[in-house]
């Protein structure tokens, strides 16, 4: 693979200069577990980012009760003055990007009432820092799909798309997932993977997962223009044909990729452009029923006919690939593991120097790992992990035109999120996403790997407390087989290992699911370590897993004392299917029940089956999907992470867990 390898020598002394900088500043650890309102806190400072020119920083505040939210501008070298702010109540500010020296685009979450029922819906605004003044873009729910970094008035943005007159209500409504306002690859460098799109798993777990690239994975149809930010006019670009949902365009603002749904065979197909006059050509197209993976990361900035593909290619693990667009083929493999998935690709940090040059590949085990090809790149990211605090997964966030000033992210077991400024050799600690943690209020990680009933290797992130084992262990289920775990901050298992609970999250693809052997298996280990506690044992599952967990309930002999099912969306089955939400079996239920709701009314028939044959069992909600306004956001955090503390320490059986 060929990659520039450019990086300013300059910025690689300032770290070093810098290291030693942090000594360990650790505070007792107290013995009695924190509220739960301390872990209730989402994402205080988010958004973090420095102009090209290196001028101005921005990023966005949230008041956690309330979930007000402000942008603050600040000159880069005048940090602890007051800032330029902007505020677009009532409308939520989710993020920023700059798209010129003095100008910077914000995404939107408002509140659209209609006659049946308020929904959510996008919207962005351009704001000119310079002249202190704010636009509000009218269309609904608008994507930046690109800028061009040699020109700093021209966008492109994308629009949902009508295939046809009937639907363009439907097609203006169609909102993006909250963290593909902004495209990945020119925006905010890091890795191409898609993030939870469910509202209350978002609630919960906050919105700094990683970022998914503007092309979501729902092949909603949109439409493509360049916008001139002088005029505020935009021109179409091209017309998709109906099979072509969704574009990926370059950081000069060429189409460079195509992706759609064929709808006669049910296939997930991608195109590249073909000739001048905007025709496509299909290069490869993927069941929708396939438990394959292909995605397409980025392309070869020195030959753009060779893509570079993540698949598993008739493989167990998914690796890296080249792929030549012109003979519509796989190339050469790139790298692959024997341990763990290629997820993604690592753009280079200076996003706007060079928009479209992938510097690595992205896996993990234990942590975050990247393959790097770019030397230069991988060296500033380690000089960088030896100066931040409880570094874990780290990222540049946003760097200037000219290398010299960078925003820093971290995000990790014992660091909720933390923001950094490094400007004239200086480093300077901007915010965090709690301000009400520290590291030494969290729990430390550990991946370890154990065999399931199957002889399968299983890898686990385990959260364990202060103290001395064995623990009480609450083993929790957050993914379906076929997806993967990816832990950094997992906010649950750290509530839970506050007040004393082993947390063990197995990572399950391959295992054929969640049976009771597989669940033996995993508590015998964890025995025989010396780390669990054998009569004091529990199982939580999350989303897709909550039907997972309530089967569990009717195991005989039962391994938990107790179970807990957060059911957050409704799974693409029908309703009455017990491998999902198990109503059949209620009857059999022989453990303690803690129902966790999201407003919805597919665990009605649950409940009342459970009432129905005198089963114990707790119910606690989380409201209903829009709770990005007000205070019900801190609220029902606050009161989920009580009540799942009370359930266990008073209703997990006898004595409780």
């Amino acid at each position: 693979m060929k990659t520039n390898k450019r990086i300013s020598t300059l910025i690689l002394y300032f770290v070093a200069a810098l290291l030693g900088l942090f000594c360990d500043s650790s505070t007792p650890v107290s013995a009695a577990p924190l509220p739960a309102e301390q872990f209730a806190v989402r994402n205080v400072v988010t958004s973090v980012a420095v102009s090209p020119d290196g001028k101005y920083l921005a990023l966005i505040k949230r008041q956690p009760r309330s979930g007000e939210s402000i942008l603050e501008v600040f000159d880069t070298d005048a940090i602890g003055e007051d800032p330029f702010r902007v505020s677009h109540e009532p409308m939520q500010l989710l993020n920023l990007a700059w798209i010129a020296d003095s100008k910077l685009m914000l995404s939107l979450l408002k509140q659209v009432d209609e006659q049946q029922a308020p929904s959510l819906s996008l919207a962005m605004s351009i704001v000119d820092v310079k002249r202190e003044r704010v636009r509000l873009i009218p269309e609904p729910n608008p994507v930046i799909s690109s800028y061009w970094p040699t020109v700093d008035h021209r966008i492109v943005m994308s629009l949902p798309r009508a295939t046809d007159e009937a639907d363009a209500n439907a097609a203006a409504m169609a909102m993006p997932s909250f963290d593909s306002i902004f495209s990945l690859g020119r925006i905010a460098p890091g890795i191409r993977s898609t993030s939870t799109t469910d509202p209350v798993a978002e609630l919960v777990y906050g919105d700094f997962r990683h970022a998914t690239s503007g092309t979501t994975s729902r092949f909603s149809p949109r439409e493509y223009f360049g916008v001139n930010l002088r005029t505020y006019k935009k021109l179409r670009l091209l017309k998709l044909s109906s099979e072509i949902a969704q574009i990926e365009v370059d950081g000069d603002g060429k189409p460079w990729l195509g992706r759609g749904v064929d709808t006669r065979t049910f296939d997930y197909v991608w195109y590249v452009p073909s000739g001048e006059n905007g025709e496509w050509k299909e290069i490869f197209r993927l069941s929708m029923t396939s438990l394959e993976i292909f995605h397409v990361d980025g392309f070869d900035v020195n030959d753009r006919d060779i893509l570079f593909v993540t698949a598993t290619n008739g493989h167990d693990k998914a690796g890296s690939w080249e792929f030549n667009a012109d003979r519509a083929a796989f190339g050469e493999l790139i790298y692959r593991r024997p341990d763990a998935d290629v997820v993604g690709v690592r753009y280079h940090s200076n996003t706007w120097a060079e928009p479209d040059t992938v510097t690595g590949l992205v896996y993990y085990t234990d942590k975050e790992h990247v393959e790097y090809f770019d030397a230069s790149e991988a060296a500033l990211i380690e000089q960088l992990a030896k100066l931040i605090p409880a570094s874990f997964h780290l990222t540049i966030s946003s760097r200037s035109r000219d290398g010299g000033t960078l925003t820093i992210h971290n995000v990790g077991p014992q660091d909720p999120g933390s923001n950094y400024l490094l400007r004239n050799g200086t480093l300077k600690l901007l915010g965090g996403s709690n301000p009400l943690l520290s590291s030494a209020d969290l729990a430390t990680m550990k991946y370890l790997r154990y065999k399931s009933a199957d002889g399968t290797t299983v890898p686990a992130y385990v959260t364990v407390p202060h103290g001395a084992e064995p623990f009480p262990m609450v083993m929790l289920l957050r993914h379906a087989p076929d997806t993967r775990e990816v832990v950094d901050y997992d906010v649950l298992a750290q509530v839970l290992a506050n007040n004393g609970y082993l947390v063990v999250q197995p990572l399950l693809r391959g295992t054929g699911g969640f049976t009771q052997a597989d669940a033996n298996a995993a508590i015998d280990y964890f025995l025989k370590q010396g780390m669990a506690d054998r009569d004091r044992i529990a199982l939580f599952g999350w989303g897709y897993d909550a039907g997972q967990a309530l089967q569990a309930a009717s195991w005989t002999p039962q391994a938990y004392q107790c179970v807990m099912a957060a059911v957050t969306s409704t799974p693409a089955v029908d309703r009455q299917n017990s491998a999902w939400l198990p109503v059949a079996s209620a009857g059999e239920v022989n453990a303690p029940v803690f129902l966790v709701r999201s407003g919805m009314t597919q665990t009605d028939d649950y409940l009342a089956a459970l009432k129905k044959y005198g089963k114990a069992y707790k119910v606690s909600s989380l409201g209903e999907q829009d709770l990005a306004y007000g205070e019900k956001l801190f609220d029902d955090r606050t009161r989920l992470f009580a009540s799942m503390i009370d359930f266990l320490t008073n209703h997990c059986g006898p004595g409780g867990l």
